[in-house]
């Protein structure tokens, strides 16, 4: 088993990895809500990525829709992102107070910043819950990344919910903007 750590805990839809860019090595592993170092141990600040009540939704915290979380080097010092799309928890309790409404858009982008410098190598989540985009409904699924034209920086696309709309944004090593 390759992370015996992290037996039980599910790694299909909302997971993304970084490897180091010379030697192909696991960096870190995301599921949505936890951040995970390379021996499969939650790093250091890595859980709760997403506020409370989604976090505690489900028994084992783990994001449950494709394409959420997606994870990008902020420069080339070990700094990295880890961009997740998500629900408040103010969304949540309308979601849940109303079981009507069939739909139960993400209404948070947010990111966080972890250092692989830290512990070791093993890395520490130095920010957290930055906000990108809020009070809008994305879809929960439709987030990815292309390398920019200049090599070194990305562009990030989260889609809006039920529109053609993307929100587009520039990831640079010193900050990220719609």
């Amino acid at each position: 088993q390759l992370f015996p750590n992290i037996s039980g805990r599910l790694f299909d839809l909302a997971s993304s990895v970084i490897c180091d860019s010379a030697s192909g090595a696991l960096l870190a592993i995301c599921n949505g809500y936890v951040l995970y170092d390379s021996v499969g141990n939650i790093m250091d600040g890595g859980d709760s990525l997403v506020p409370s009540k989604i976090f505690h939704h489900n028994p084992a915290p783990n994001g449950q829709a494709t394409q959420g979380s997606i994870i990008l080097p902020k420069g080339s010092t070990g700094l990295f992102y880890v961009i997740t799309p998500t629900i408040t928890d103010s969304m949540y309790d309308f979601w849940t107070n109303n079981p009507q409404f069939q739909k139960a858009p993400f209404d948070l982008l947010q990111y966080h910043i972890f250092d692989m410098n830290a512990n070791g190598g093993l890395g520490k989540v130095i920010q957290k819950d930055i906000p990108l985009l809020t009070n809008v409904e994305m879809s929960k699924v439709g987030m990815m990344a292309c390398r920019h034209a200049n090599g070194y920086d990305w562009w990030l696309l989260k889609q809006a919910l039920d529109t053609n709309m993307i929100y587009t944004f520039l990831v640079t090593k010193d900050t990220i903007t719609l």
